[in-house]
């Protein structure tokens, strides 16, 4: 009973706000992986795209296949054209079952399995159920059980794997097989799963096998995880050249991070920093425990660290796979000084107590900010009720102003440069700009203008036309509107010729212009206490000038 309360403590946690942003995608990467998996609709597996594997893509595709066929038995759609028009013309029920089974899912999945894990290796039931309640309220791990994409999959294998991990089965084949099997499959959903090659090597050392049964042993491992690799991943040997290319671009666009970054910055605001600190002192009690699969777990969370620090990026998901574990051996540390000082016991459920407040809260902040409307969706309804279909307005940038439509003009010319590229999602870009066309006949847009400082670079269809950002290049384009969001060098000359006419802020009136505030680009949702305190959307503060007073709507 009590694990079922737990597990929908980690369900409701993961579901509410999920919706956030739809029917607009805000979250930078969860088309790559949407709009592979449609891709793959046209028969085409090759995903053309290898900084991420392409499992995630291919079961979404999975996923999305029992959709058009449970809608094509109850009449919603006939044909793969309906099915693909349906989500061109409003993608919302995709995103949402994308983010329901890749995120929400198995997110509540590694809470149950970590639970399962604990009463495996003789946790203390009390202990077990609170290392099950600080996983189903760590932070980092409930905001990002919102998006689409391969961490929360990652995080339920590697428990998997850790779970499978006894002596007895190492003892035979079979074992083996299954460590093998799990490498591979971690691996194809993302590639620092091959990291748990290391607690595995490690574990079956301590077992001082002879040295020739560990070497088949170890090449049958192998075996199997290539086989699984190349399975799931099929076209990293049919296209290997290019997925060697991307595995190096991947590698050299990796340049690392300050040693602490992670640690006082995604560790600490993903979890606090009793959890962490509870969760380094675990590691070294599990190697002085000389058990050897604790100290497998250790191994593998330093290592994880001391690569994310080499070669790692600074986003808080990152640290991701390390959460189980450290929840993991943290309550391991606590049940090491309680059975050694009486004291300590409560003492540790007071701090637990904290523990689950502090991520309790900033989950729920974190939820109910991600249930409002975004700035960009508040900009963009104004925007069409006030400003003229056909205005000549001038964006700042993509991913952070808000969707406004094309004019019919423009999605014309879009349609007649997409005929001349030759490009993977050709087909699917055209039966969207296709879908764009006939909506436009009933919704005039605007003729829509993208600034940056390099005209030409930008290779997107829908992020062109470039203009010059600069204002006096805007005002002799005979642009009306701006919308910034980041350019301070652009708003500092506009704001001598333009009028500032509306402003559309995440924060709090009380502290709007603090110089305190976060600024840094989110990928999804805020992610810091301190930023998550002073919003009340998400999304950014976006400001909308006009040229002139002739040109400002009556409002």
């Amino acid at each position: 009973m009590i694990s079922v309360l737990i597990l929908l403590l980690a369900a409701g946690l993961r579901l509410w706000g999920i919706q956030f942003g739809l029917p607009h995608l805000y979250h930078a990467d969860e088309p790559i992986v949407v709009n592979h998996a449609l891709y793959f609709g046209t028969g085409d597996f090759n995903p053309h795209f290898f900084n991420i594997p392409p499992l995630t893509s291919y079961l979404l595709f999975a996923v999305y296949g029992i959709f058009f066929l449970t809608g094509k038995l109850i009449g919603q759609w006939s044909s793969a054209q309906q099915f693909a028009e349906f989500f061109f013309s409003d993608p919302t029920s995709f995103y949402l079952i994308g983010r329901v089974m890749l995120g929400a899912v198995p997110a509540v999945l590694s809470v149950w399995c970590l639970m399962v894990w604990m009463k495996k290796e003789n946790f203390a039931p009390l202990w077990k159920y609170a290392g099950g309640v600080l996983f189903a309220v760590c932070f980092v791990h409930v905001s990002d059980a919102h998006y689409i994409y391969a961490d929360m999959s990652l995080v339920l294998v590697s428990i998997l794997f850790f779970l499978n991990l006894q002596a007895d089965e190492f003892k035979k084949y079979p074992g083996h097989l299954r460590a093998g099997a799990f490498i591979g499959l971690a691996t194809a959903l993302k590639y620092n799963g091959i990291f748990l090659a290391l607690p595995y090597v490690w574990f079956f050392l301590r077992m001082r096998p002879a040295p020739v049964f560990f070497l088949k042993c170890s090449a049958a491992a192998a075996l199997v995880f290539a086989l699984i690799f190349i399975v799931l991943n099929p076209y990293s040997v049919l296209d290997f050249h290019f997925f060697i290319q991307e595995l190096k671009e991947q590698s050299a666009a990796n340049q690392g991070v300050p040693f602490f970054h992670h640690l006082t910055y995604s560790l600490v605001e993903g979890m606090s920093w009793p959890l962490v600190i509870l969760g380094v002192v675990g590691g070294v009690c599990a190697f002085l425990s000389r058990d050897s699969k604790r100290e497998a777990v250790a191994l593998f969370c330093i290592f994880y660290y001391l690569v994310l620090w080499q070669k790692g990026q600074p986003y808080g998901r990152y640290i991701l796979p390390l959460v189980p574990f450290l929840i993991y051996l943290a309550v391991d540390a606590v049940m090491f000084f309680c059975a050694r000082w009486r004291v300590a016991k409560p003492f540790f459920l007071i701090l637990f107590s904290l523990m689950v407040v502090f991520n309790l809260a900033k989950s729920l902040r974190f939820d109910w900010i991600m249930s409002r409307p975004d700035t960009r969706t508040l900009a963009k309804e104004w925007i069409e009720q006030n400003i003229s279909a056909g205005s000549r307005i001038a964006l700042d940038g993509t991913s952070f102003t808000p969707r406004l439509s094309f004019a019919c003009d423009q999605l014309e010319k879009k349609m007649n440069d997409l005929k001349k590229r030759d490009e993977s999602f050709e087909f699917a870009n055209a039966q969207r700009m296709q879908t764009k066309l006939s909506d436009c006949q009933n919704k005039p847009g605007y003729s829509l203008y993208f600034m940056t400082d390099r005209p030409g670079s930008n290779p997107f269809l829908f992020a062109s036309p470039e203009i010059q950002s600069d204002a006096a290049m805007l005002t002799k384009q005979g642009i009306q509107y701006a919308v910034l969001v980041f350019d301070e060098k652009l708003r500092a000359g506009i704001r001598k010729e333009w009028k500032l006419i509306k402003v559309w802020s995440p924060y709090a009136e009380s502290v709007q212009n603090s110089e305190s505030l976060d600024t840094q680009i989110i990928t999804g949702g805020p992610f810091t206490w301190k930023d998550l305190l002073a919003r009340q959307a998400n999304g950014y503060r976006i400001e909308l000038y006009a040229l002139d007073a002739a040109a400002r709507p009556a409002v």
